[in-house]
């Protein structure tokens, strides 16, 4: 057995007395719709820094509370949360096993998915003591049949020395578990779950100690994004793909330094490993995401997104964005602790482009702030967005039931498309121009981007047309409207109500 090789036998926690996890005392929490669509799910007392992580995988939710006090200790905890098809419920309380340890971090960042055909919740505590002999832990959980959940692994970096940040990040995708540590030069880890057991599989070193390599990770089958976060805040960071090979892992590629990424936008995919959100600071004052596309392994940049609550030149970053399959969220950036920021804008992919289709908004009577940080799931059609304030507490929209304003400062009749009535809820109408003669097709697109009406106008003369649309056997929500004709794609945006 290498040198390698034995420190990964190292890395795995051997029981001794296990602390269960699936309950907690009771805790006084609440769990109610305050809008068509929108769920507060309200932190139980003491959870401090609930929601300052979160994760989705199907159904269940993982929030963190990374400052959490249990008989005056700061330990931390993650709450679990499923949607059972019609609300939310708790599930569970996860925190670290064995003598409680203060100030580990527990909860920093936090993954959900499923590894071995079974539920695993992977939690970071980057801080943990060189007490214990091992800083820096990556806590796995697993869900039992009976439904409770219990410790599973405890995965450790290489040199476990004091300073390295080890589960600064973590990302899970299948049967793999990317983790990240900043310390030093920082590094990348990948874990596979084989045989019952995880083994490390490949460490991907950084070049320099001056921007936290290792920073953010986000895994996608056998490639991990990375992104760095400059020591100074003149500085700008950097982001990597890391890549499978045959001796291991290996960068593949730097996006260019060009374009500065902010600790706030950490890298995501979009549904495989060819397509990729990072975020750059074009003028060094506002963040905005890039999309990139990937072709024979070289990464060429793409679409740029803009978030219509952070006018271009004022202070600001996005806190986070985060894709599923076809569906990027942008929460709102702010510009100060006392300014409420904008709100999140959802982009869907509609053939090629992306394109904005709906604003998420918290009711203005729950007297929201700053957004931390957001997850989705759920096909794309949840999100979780959680908020600093207290008392601690995060909102999930159902996107197929949340109904969306226009956004500020684009009325209807400046879209390409007059549609009308607009909200509607049985019929519409959809008005639009050709310039020269041809047919013309009436496309309509959910959130997610999925098609869910079709109607062929046919070739039709030159002049102002109008299609009649039947939108009653659509859910409740926003939907973009397409219509294609000789002159190129004409979009808009319906909102169909309850």
């Amino acid at each position: 057995m290498n040198r390698f090789a034995r420190s990964a036998s190292r890395t795995f926690f051997s029981f001794g007395v296990l602390l269960l996890v699936a309950g907690w005392p009771a805790r006084a929490q609440t769990i109610r719709e305050v809008a068509p669509g929108v769920t507060r799910i309200d932190g139980p007392p003491g959870a401090t820094g609930f929601g300052r992580a979160l994760a989705m995988h199907g159904d269940l939710a993982a929030v963190a509370a990374p400052a959490e006090y249990v008989g005056g200790i700061e330990v931390g905890a993650i709450y679990l949360y499923r949607h059972d098809g019609s609300a939310w419920r708790s599930e569970a309380r996860l925190q670290a096993w064995g003598e409680p340890l203060a100030n580990t971090k527990f909860g920093r960042v936090v993954d959900a998915g499923i590894v071995g055909g079974v539920e695993r919740v992977a939690v970071g505590a980057p801080s943990e003591p060189s007490t214990r002999g091992q800083p820096g832990a990556i806590y796995v959980f697993r869900r039992t049949p009976g439904g409770a959940w219990e410790p599973d692994t405890l995965l450790h970096g290489l040199y476990r020395t004091v300073g390295d940040e080890f589960g600064a990040s973590v990302s899970m995708d299948g049967d793999r578990l990317a983790v990240g540590e900043y310390g030093g030069n920082g590094a990348v880890y990948v874990f596979d779950y084989e045989g019952g057991a995880w083994r490390r599989s490949g460490r991907v070193e950084g070049d320099s100690d001056f921007d936290r390599f290792g920073y953010h990770v986000s895994l996608s089958g056998d490639r991990v994004a990375m992104s760095t976060l400059p020591l100074e805040t003149f500085e700008l960071g950097r982001a990597f793909v890391l890549a499978r090979t045959e001796s291991g892992w290996a960068v593949e590629q730097q996006i260019s330094r060009a374009f500065g990424f902010r600790s706030g936008t950490p890298p995501c995919w979009s549904g495989g490993p060819d397509v990729l959100c990072v975020g750059y600071d074009r003028d060094r004052r506002v963040a905005r995401p890039l999309v990139l596309t990937r072709a024979n392994s070289v990464w060429a940049l793409g679409q740029e997104l803009t978030d219509p609550a952070v006018p271009t030149g004022t202070e600001g970053t996005f806190r986070n964005h985060l894709l599923e399959g076809e569906t990027l969220v942008l929460p709102g950036a702010y510009t100060s602790s006392s300014t409420p920021p904008g709100p999140a804008a959802v982009f869907s992919k509609v053939q090629q482009r992306w394109e904005r289709t709906a604003l998420l908004e918290v009711p203005r009577q729950e007297n929201v702030r700053i957004p931390v940080s957001l997850s989705v799931g759920r096909g794309g059609k949840v999100v979780l967005m959680s908020h600093n304030l207290q008392p601690w507490r995060i909102y999930a929209f159902d996107l197929g039931q949340y109904v969306s304003s226009d956004p500020e400062g684009t009325p209807p009749e400046a879209l390409p498309l007059q549609i009308a009535p607009n909200p509607a809820r049985g019929h519409t109408s959809v008005a639009y121009t050709l310039t020269r003669p041809g047919a013309a097709t009436v496309r309509v697109f959910d959130v997610t981007g999925r098609e869910v009406l079709r109607q062929e106008e046919g070739s039709q003369p030159p002049g102002a047309h109008r299609a009649a649309l039947d939108v009653s056997g659509l859910a409740a929500g926003v939907y973009v409207v397409r219509v294609e004709t000789p002159d190129g794609p004409l979009t808009g945006k319906l909102v169909r109500l309850p």
